[in-house]
């Protein structure tokens, strides 16, 4: 095999894998061997449902003059599969008795680490990794089992490692753009949307989403050469635009945004998408509050994907006559004001956003 992106699964042998993913596999392209991994892993029962599927969800999209974005939300109550144990278990995504002592990394409530790949390889697991080389570390992706769109990847770090922005962050998501192509983005969720809080991961998929259409004008623009642009555009949400072609100069400026932003206060946060159109990197920076996860309506923490303009809606409580959140009415009563008013009500203080903007 050519490929220097190698898969492991402990239900499938080495020969088996060689078999099954032999033209992903030779072509040596990490985004034709996402894509195989992705539509084998639908196949086998392990996705459990297809994200692609019109029939199973619905979607509006709302266009809102002020900053050029579509704003779109899904209505997909299969979402609410991914906490119906017996049948994550039926589908080899959680393993029904494991010996707990060959286990590694619990958290605080006795549950072993589900990213950890050591934890997914000893289960005896559906889930297939790949393995990818990020940042100079080995990180492996696993299709997202409750995927909400087409190619929805996790990628998680080898080292059992906090969920906390550093340096490597970004250049890790830069290098895994590098080798998948323009066809992917990927975030990072921060402390504002992450579920595992304990272990380093990024999302990925090949979705476009709202926020790449996003007006940027001149009094926008903090900085422009021909190797360098930073922006500040209107939005709902503090937001920073870096663009180049090169990773470090980009990681760098990250670093000193977030830099700052973090010392201000213990809970801030942040959710980061990055995309790539040629040699270009496009990376968003959205500031975010620990203390803001949550607008109205909306069951879950507003994460990267939300922060970007697509709101994923899935639940609505059996009784209807509780004080729960029906997320099926909020999708039933959508408007373009709805978007705006959850984005604006987790925005944390947007007054330091543009007072520093020229010193970053």
């Amino acid at each position: 095999m050519s490929c220097r992106h190698q898969l492991k699964n402990s239900q499938i042998g080495e020969d088996e894998i060689a078999t099954i993913f032999k033209e992903s596999l030779s072509s040596g392209e990490l985004n034709v061997v996402l894509r195989a991994v992705y539509k084998y892993q639908l196949k086998n029962g392990f996705i459990l449902f297809d994200p692609t599927d019109k029939a199973s969800r619905q979607e509006k999209e709302f266009y809102d003059p002020d900053t050029n974005i579509t704003f779109k939300a899904q209505w997909n109550p299969n979402r609410e599969l991914r906490k119906d144990n017996n049948l994550l278990i039926e589908r080899g995504i959680i393993a029904k008795d494991t010996d707990q002592s060959k286990l590694i990394n619990f958290d605080e409530n006795g549950h072993a680490c589900h990213l950890c790949h050591k934890n997914i390889e000893t289960q005896g697991l559906k889930e297939i990794l790949v393995e990818i080389k990020m940042a100079e570390e080995t990180f492996f992706a696993g299709a997202n089992f409750a995927s909400f769109t087409n190619n929805h990847f996790t990628i998680m770090s080898e080292n059992h490692e906090p969920q906390k922005y550093n340096h490597k962050v970004p250049i890790a998501m830069m290098d895994f753009l590098n080798q998948a192509g323009d066809d992917f983005r990927i975030i990072f969720n921060g402390l504002a949307g992450a579920t595992i809080k304990e272990h380093l991961h990024f999302q990925t998929g090949t979705e476009n989403l709202p926020i790449e259409d996003i007006k940027i004008e001149k009094e926008n623009i903090l900085y422009e050469k021909a190797d360098l642009r930073t922006s500040t555009p209107n939005y709902y949400l503090p937001l920073w635009i870096v663009e180049s072609k090169e990773k470090e100069k980009v990681a760098d400026i990250i670093d000193d945004l977030l830099g700052q932003w973090h010392k201000i206060n213990e809970n801030n946060t942040e959710n980061i998408l990055i995309t790539k159109n040629e040699e270009w990197f496009r990376v968003f920076v959205y500031l975010r509050d620990k203390r803001r996860l949550s607008g109205p309506g909306k069951k879950g923490d507003v994460a990267t994907f939300e922060s970007s303009g697509f709101f994923i809606l899935s639940y609505s409580p059996k009784d209807k006559m509780s004080n729960d959140i029906d997320e099926l009415k909020t999708f039933n009563d959508l408007n373009l004001k709805t978007f705006k008013k959850i984005l604006l009500s987790v925005s944390p203080d947007q007054k330091w956003s543009k007072a520093n903007s020229k010193k970053c």
